[in-house]
């Protein structure tokens, strides 16, 4: 839901980017380019363009995004590592079904 959040928010033009990444990894099952899509950590990927960030993980053949931000930095930002951690550890409860 935060990563609808922030698409949604998004401007026009980078929505659309964001869309063409999502749209590619939807008919392709993967990206290559790592400019793109890249491996952060511990299993944690971000689909990237410019420096708009959607931080996800797989869950099986499902890419779950945990949430969006923008990237002011060289480096990822510990705290956005965290927060999809506890994302996904919310996802991952037994209550889910």
């Amino acid at each position: 839901m935060h990563g609808k959040e922030y698409f949604d928010a998004l401007p026009g033009s980078d929505r659309a980017k964001v869309q063409s990444l999502l749209e590619r990894m939807a008919t392709h099952g993967e990206i290559r380019n790592k400019e793109l899509f890249r491996h952060e950590k511990n299993g944690f990927y971000c689909f990237k363009r410019f420096q708009r960030r959607l931080m996800c993980f797989f869950d099986g053949s499902d890419v779950v995004i945990t949430h969006g931000f923008t990237k002011k930095r060289d480096r990822l930002a510990p705290k956005e590592l965290d927060r999809a951690r506890r994302i996904k550890d919310s996802y991952q409860k037994p209550e889910r079904t």
